[in-house]
């Protein structure tokens, strides 16, 4: 460089010294925060990495609509490249809070060891102790106001039946969490409501009437010294996906046979049950066919005593006619027999004055006394024969009303 070029930078520097000073400012402010900028990125994924290894938070998660069983985790944990399974439950709901409906997921609570995945922070209050007790991931709601320990959370009548899910539909708020796997500010897509998560909370895993497991979480053999973001750790995870997509058919079709075989089975069940009931059945209805046959036999019978009461009945009201027939002759020869008896009475009366008027003949003068004497005789002939006449319409009286009461009978 020439000197006259330096000298002329020195004079413009000792000219402009202000604008100089500024400008230098400027740029080492600049470059300040450049430096700042540049050491927050590898800052901000060392702190991620710090929380997510010293919570143990999860490599892969399997989920699958017709839910994962105990012979699933088993396989897994058996797989070369798996370190950890740890299976879980959840579900997407509709929560009230007060007067607020939340689309709410619910998770079951994460085993509280060293070597669990997916370990939950205790911010605020104690674990859940019973079905109806849950933790509420603080960094995940849309609640009005801060979740406050002990707040209650009602499931909404729309959520429809939860009998086979979450059939708890209370729940008490005893503690506030922080997850490891919630850290932005994004809420993730939901089932129900409109789409978005709201609130997150835990419940103990006896909560859930699931007959399967919903999801699955996997941790991966020599991921944890490596960086999530860098290729190395995305390598692995690609690799052990793929091995996961190969074993998916197998494991898929052993659960549709094992949903068949529990199908198979309970239709058996229900087949034989219906087989001994319609064996029991076929034995009432057989037992009920000869009750009928013995009824229909013994009506028959009844129908033929009925038909031979019926004749006797009508001969026995023919002989009612019969003698009560009998009974009105019987009384009206009683009543002739009775004035037959009336008129010998009469005739015994004029009998007794003739023998009084022959007394008194007799008296008046024993002359006469033979002719009145043939009078009396006469008189007595008569006399008897009145008498017999009135013993003979007594007899006939009394067979008429012998008749007559036969006749009631």
């Amino acid at each position: 460089m020439p000197r006259s070029y330096q000298k002329s930078i020195l004079r413009t520097f000792r000219s402009t010294k202000s604008r100089f000073f500024a400008i230098f400012s400027i740029v080492a402010l600049g470059v300040g925060f450049l430096a700042g900028l540049m050491a927050t990125t590898p800052d901000m994924k060392e702190s991620m990495e710090r929380h997510m290894d010293a919570a143990h938070l999860y490599d892969i998660r399997i989920v699958s609509t017709l839910g994962l069983t105990e012979e699933d985790v088993a396989v897994l944990q058996g797989t070369d490249g798996i370190a950890a399974v740890q299976p879980a439950y959840s579900t997407d709901l509709l929560m009230r809070a007060g007067e607020d409906t939340l689309v709410t997921r619910v998770q079951s609570l994460p085993p509280q060891s060293d070597d669990a995945l997916n370990r939950l922070t205790l911010v605020e209050g104690r674990w859940p102790e019973a079905p109806d007790e849950c933790v509420v991931d603080a960094g995940v709601t849309r609640l009005g106001g801060a979740v406050q320990v002990g707040q209650v959370f009602t499931a909404s009548p729309d959520n429809g039946d939860m009998s086979t899910s979450l059939p708890g539909q209370r729940f008490t708020a005893v503690g506030l969490v922080r997850s490891p796997a919630y850290f932005s500010i994004e809420r993730e897509a939901a089932s129900v409501g409109d789409g978005s998560v709201a609130l997150l909370f835990y419940v103990p895993d006896e909560a859930f009437a699931y007959e399967a497991y919903t999801e699955l979480y996997l941790a991966l053999d020599g991921a944890e010294p490596l960086a999530s973001l860098e290729p190395e750790y995305e390598e692995l995870s690609d690799a052990a996906v793929e091995m996961l997509e190969a074993l998916a058919p197998a494991r898929c079709q052993a659960r549709l046979d094992g949903i068949r075989a529990d199908a198979r089975a309970e239709l058996d069940d229900g087949w034989a049950e219906y087989n001994d009931a319609k064996a029991e059945a076929d034995e009432g209805f057989a037992e009920a066919e000869a009750k009928l046959a013995d009824a229909r036999a013994e009506l028959a019978d009844g129908e033929k005593q009925y038909g031979d009461g019926a004749r006797t009945l009508e001969e026995n009201e023919q002989k009612l006619r019969d003698g009560r027939a009998e009974l009105e002759n019987g009384r009206a020869e009683l009543e002739r027999r009775q004035g037959e008896y009336d008129a010998g009475v009469a005739q015994l009366a004029a009998g007794s004055a003739e023998l009084e008027s022959a007394r008194a003949q007799l008296e008046a003068g024993r002359a006469p006394l033979a002719a009145g004497r043939a009078e009396l005789e006469e008189g007595r002939a008569e006399l008897e024969s009145g008498r017999a006449q009135l013993e003979a319409g007594r007899a006939e009286l009394e067979a008429g009303r012998g008749e007559y009461e036969r006749g009631l009978e």
